[in-house]
């Protein structure tokens, strides 16, 4: 049985110490009730609303539950009220279930199906629809034209429902279709983003017109908003976070509660979700809040310091990569952040104190996912992707993670359907902790990693993690107070100036946008400095994992010709006797590692891979021989 919870818990990617504790303090109980329930309160969650049907049977869920029903709290009080009953660690750990289950019904590969029915469990989990009716006398109006009449065929009835619930939805909001054909229903009341076919639209459905989600009239009028979805939309952007208007240089940050501040260059002002460019679909699991612009404190400024950074001058990188999360659009190419470190260096609090600061204390790191198709669901609803412990090697990640670092598009077919195509368009940025990440050791990836190091945190100086979270909690208003200043002045230099049309590295438009907001900053002496270590970085990076440059450097030390002392070093030589010899100097005449190159036309196109660092490190040097063949040349050893 506790393997059994164990898978239940891998699934959700969960980092595997948390997995560890939950397993420790519930892994004699029922794992299909248990996950059955997680799911329960998880959808609570996403939708606020208490799950139908009788009381769990497992803890903490039974508990949560009861504070709910008896003592009538809200979901999120209900929820927290019972975790402040648990120990530090393991009250991180449900919480993070929680979250990994909730974001993984927010982007669950279900959403992709056409036509699909509802189960009598996923009605179960979809919330009460009787608490809190948008419109209770259009739900009763509703019941009176669904209810049976001797005469109206139950046909006409639903036809009416259909008309009745459609006008109800164009008086009180608008649906939405983006350039990639995906449905959505903006609801003005509350200035709040539904995507059409998922379970929290189905869920809001369900609250607004009271008809059983499992039913055949549900099912009728949940397809009648997909028809005007797609026949009757207003076209618009949707994105997540923020956005950059390039024509205007306005910034838009949502603030996660149907409200979003506009950011010009001198003011910043609040406006409703719509007003603007694009619309925003917040995850329901982010939690609003409340800028500070009195005493900001320098609140950026301290968190940027806690990390225990091998070199000081990294807390600006990690400073500047927090506030590009802002420009997707300037940032066509993303840097994929990894903090590397040993175990106890704090890497992953790093990670999870920002998504914290960002999204509130739902939002958790996740763990590594096991599956193509998963990874790209949840990148193409994310704007920050954290993964903690990215140490396995997994070769369809490395595509995945290439593909999305330059904002690439995904095609799939749509389930249940033989021609229907959808797209998955990638904006999200991902940051990684690793100790040795030997995944990210692929050329098109190593020069678009932002590589910053920790060292390991003293034990004097450790502080118990629930009260180090419970300080970024008090810090948060300050905090974003501070980070939307510092972007409208971003904003302002953006007004002023282009960004720079060159960059020495090969993540460019990052590298420019970093610049600018270093000369804002009076930090540009500094920039310089970040960007040759970088570059370094990358370099040494590759380097260490290449077994073409092991081979090579094995070569440059030893002499080919003992009889006459003559060196490798300063002779020109051809990509084949090259091969040969290394290769029989690095394994010794036994059978190469899978990872050598299987050809002489293979190991050339090694050769220009790595031209950059080849010539940096050993002075190479090409030339056509007179046979047209390359020839090699390397300086030092």
């Amino acid at each position: 049985m506790p393997v059994t919870i164990t898978a239940v818990l891998a699934k959700l990617n969960m980092p595997i110490v948390d997995q560890a504790i939950i397993l420790a303090e519930y892994g004699n109980l029922d794992p299909d009730i248990w996950q059955d329930e997680l799911e329960l309160i998880a959808m609570a969650l996403n939708t606020q609303q208490p799950p139908m049907g009788p009381a769990p049977q497992c803890d903490p869920w039974r508990q949560m539950w009861l504070e709910m029903y008896v003592n009538n709290r809200p979901v999120k009080d209900a929820i927290l009220e019972v975790e402040k009953s648990m120990n530090p660690d393991l009250q991180l750990a449900i919480q993070g279930a929680i979250s990994a289950m909730a974001q993984k019904l927010g982007t669950n590969y279900q959403r992709l199906k056409i036509g699909s029915r509802f189960t009598a469990s996923r009605a179960k989990r979809l919330g009460n629809p009787l608490m809190n009716p948008p419109d209770p006398k259009f739900q009763e109006q509703l019941e009176d034209i669904l209810t049976p009449v001797k005469g109206v065929s139950a046909g006409t009835r639903l036809a009416n429902a259909e008309s009745f619930l459609l006008t109800w939805l164009d008086d009180n909001g608008k649906f939405i279709r983006t350039p990639e054909a995906e449905l959505y229903y903006l609801w003005h009341d509350k200035h709040r983003l539904f995507e059409l076919d998922t379970e929290v639209w189905h869920a809001w459905l369900h609250e607004l017109t009271g008809v059983n989600p499992a039913s055949t009239g549900f099912a009728v009028l949940s397809n009648a908003c997909k028809t005007a979805a797609i026949l009757n939309s207003e076209i618009k952007q949707v994105v997540r976070l923020a956005y950059y208007d390039t024509n205007t240089k306005v910034l838009w940050v949502s603030r996660f509660d149907g409200k979003v501040y506009c950011l010009d260059g001198d003011t910043i002002t609040e406006r409703d979700n719509g007003d603007g460019p694009v619309i925003f679909d917040d995850l329901h699991i982010w939690e609003p809040y409340q800028p500070n612009f009195i005493d900001m404190t320098d609140a950026m400024e301290i968190v940027a310091e806690i990390p225990n950074w091998e070199k000081r001058k990294h807390s600006w990188a990690y400073k500047v990569w927090t506030q590009s999360l802002f420009f997707n659009e300037l940032c066509p190419t993303k840097p994929i952040m990894v903090l590397l470190g040993e175990r106890g260096s704090g890497k992953s609090m790093a990670l999870r104190l920002l998504l914290r600061l960002l999204f509130g204390q739902w939002s958790q790191v996740s763990g590594v996912p096991n599956k193509p198709d998963d990874f790209s669901v949840t990148a193409s609803h994310y704007h920050l992707y954290a993964m903690d412990n990215l140490d396995t090697l997994e070769p369809w990640l490395q595509d995945k993670l290439a593909r999305i670092s330059t904002g690439a598009m995904d095609e799939y077919r749509k389930l249940y359907t033989s021609k229907d195509m959808g797209i998955l368009k990638y904006r999200c940025w991902i940051a990684v902790t690793a100790r040795t990440p030997d995944i990210l050791r692929r050329d098109d990836l190593a020069d678009r990693l932002l590589l910053l190091p920790l060292n390991r945190v003293p034990d004097d100086d450790r502080k118990r993690e629930s009260l180090f979270l419970q300080e970024i909690d008090e810090l948060r208003s300050a905090w974003w107070g501070d980070l939307l200043t510092s972007l409208n002045s971003v904003v302002k230099q953006l007004q002023e100036g282009d960004l720079p049309a060159t960059s020495t590295l090969r993540m460019a438009d990052w590298e420019a946008l970093g610049r600018l907001m270093s000369e804002q900053a009076d930090k540009i002496d500094l920039w310089e400095e970040i960007v040759v270590d970088l570059k370094l970085a990358q370099t040494n990076f590759l380097a260490d994992g290449e077994v073409v440059i092991e081979a090579i450097d094995a070569w440059l030390n030893t002499f080919t010709y003992p009889a006459t002392l003559t060196s490798n070093v300063g002779r020109w030589v051809t990509a084949r006797d090259l091969y040969t010899e290394a290769q029989t100097l690095l394994f010794n005449g036994n059978k190469p590692d899978s990872d050598w190159p299987r050809s002489v036309k293979a190991f050339s196109r090694r050769l220009l891979n790595i031209k950059s660092i080849l010539e940096s490190r050993y002075g190479m040097k090409i030339q056509e021989s007179r046979t047209r063949a390359l020839e090699y040349w390397f300086d030092h050893k």
